[in-house]
């Protein structure tokens, strides 16, 4: 009954990796950490001597692909360091790195973001940059790094993951909002996965984790949020994570590193009430430290889990929730090819007043992505009938989002409604729009525009950019 779904799923997979706009992502990255953010420096050459500690570097390697790196304040030339190389789904590589460098500082980590790698590219030549990146950045370190990391979110979560199959020496990938689907290969390196109660790659994740058993060592966290990068406090287990497996990669691995990752494992394990995250805790705790402190309390923990019948259940209540909520995905998928507007605004208000429970959240957030997915289909095959029915019901499941009111107004221009395209394309500013070019491309749609209108819109595009 799910074949038609995975296989959607696997199109969305490859869709997303290969067209210029990752949906609901580009309009949702939170704010950065820092109050305000530096301008950026003009990207030079890869011909810096020079690392300054608690500083920015915007670079370019020798095959052309531009970065963004932050030096912590801990770096010093002969200090091994551990690398993380972020994926941002949209090529704007800044946004992890600014959002994270305060734990970069914290845990002694050099951060590098790719402004380049972004989905529209194909899953092949990401990974190929992905590669180049990585190699620019250690040879420019000079000293012995102490372990290679990648992250990403969303779109570069995918390229984060399928990475590694054409690197050497990764030693773990944090993947944010996003796995990979049935079909396509898992890394064998270890992973740490981070998403949003509400993303609506929820299920997605929770079927990828479970796909890979205990080898190679994995985690799963499960935070209180949406689609997005993770916020820095999530995010922070990812670090402490890494930080440990980047001991077992020849870095310094000093006692406090591991005694502050065992109080984080003890911690989040008495403060959750869920018996199988509290599992997935002790395990993570147990697989990572392997080899360097044993936890023997964890083991017993792990065993007397096992054999209480409230975690089983919980198994089995798990199990049958994700069912339903692929079951709920497959029948929402076929309704769009069997169902009108009433029943699908029908549809869409019930599950809007049923929010606070996050799978009806995650099913609009699903809504949302299938029209977007379908909305480009149809627009690729010149239906545009159909791209017009599609994008009256994406704004309906998603208003908030940029795309659908860009799109709106793309298709108001068509029939010259001045009015209600100069509305539309007002909305999509206010949700986030920020592709001045795409703008800039759609000449029926400007001509309708007075300088004015133009210049206004303009300038809240390039506010946008600004606020990565």
């Amino acid at each position: 009954m799910l074949r038609s779904l995975t296989a959607l799923l696997i199109a969305l997979w490859c869709f997303t990796a290969c067209t210029s706009s990752d949906h609901r992502a580009t309009n949702s990255v939170p704010p950065p950490v820092q109050d305000s953010v530096p301008a950026p420096a003009p990207p030079v050459r890869d011909t810096l001597t020079t690392l300054i500690p608690g500083s920015y570097l915007e670079s370019v390697t020798n095959g052309g692909q531009a970065y963004i790196l932050y030096i912590p304040r801990s770096f010093r030339d002969s200090l091994p360091m551990p690398l993380m190389v972020c994926f941002d789904p949209q090529g704007n590589g800044r946004v992890p790195v600014h959002r994270y460098a305060s734990l970069a500082d914290d845990f002694g980590f050099i951060l590098a973001g790719s402004n380049q790698v972004r989905n529209g590219l194909g899953i092949d030549a990401s990974a190929s940059m992905a590669r180049e990146l990585a190699a620019a950045v250690l040879e420019k370190m000079k000293t012995t790094h102490a372990g290679l990391f990648l992250c990403g979110f969303s779109g570069g979560a995918k390229v984060a993951l399928v990475a590694p199959g054409n690197m050497k020496g990764v030693s773990g990938v944090v993947h944010c909002g996003a796995g990979l689907p049935d079909g396509i290969p898992a890394p064998t390196v270890p992973t740490y996965g981070v998403t949003g109660n509400r993303d609506m790659n929820y299920s997605e994740v929770i079927e990828f984790v479970n796909r890979l058993g205990r080898q190679p060592m994995h985690h799963l966290d499960i935070t209180d949020g949406k689609h997005a990068w993770p916020e820095t406090t999530d995010m922070r287990r990812a670090f402490s994570w890494c930080k440990v497996l980047a001991c077992k990669s020849g870095g310094n691995c000093e006692r406090p590193i591991l005694q502050q990752f065992t109080r984080q494992i003890n911690t989040l394990a008495a403060r959750t009430t869920d018996p199988i995250q509290r599992m997935r805790i002790y395990r993570c705790g147990i697989d990572c430290l392997q080899g360097l402190s044993p936890v023997p309390e964890w083991e017993n923990s792990v065993q007397r889990l096992m054999k209480d019948p409230v975690y089983q259940q919980s198994i089995l209540e798990d199990s049958r929730a994700l069912s339903a909520e692929l079951n709920r995905r497959q029948f929402l998928l076929d309704a769009f090819r069997s169902q009108e507007e009433d029943w699908w605004s029908h549809v869409i208000g019930d599950l809007q007043k049923r929010k606070q429970d996050p799978m009806n959240d995650r099913l609009l957030g699903y809504i949302s992505l299938a029209c977007y997915s379908l909305t480009r289909q149809a627009m690729e095959q010149g239906n545009m009938p159909e791209v017009a029915r599609l994008n009256r019901i994406y704004l309906l499941a998603d208003p908030e989002n940029a795309e659908p009111n860009f799109l709106a107004a793309k298709l108001f221009s068509q029939v010259g409604q001045k009015d209600s395209v100069l509305s539309y394309l007002k909305r999509s500013v206010q949700y986030g729009f920020k592709d001045l070019s795409r703008l800039e491309s759609e000449t029926a749609m400007r001509a309708l525009l007075s300088p004015a209108d133009q210049r206004e819109l303009e300038e809240g595009i390039r506010k946008n950019q600004s606020d990565w």
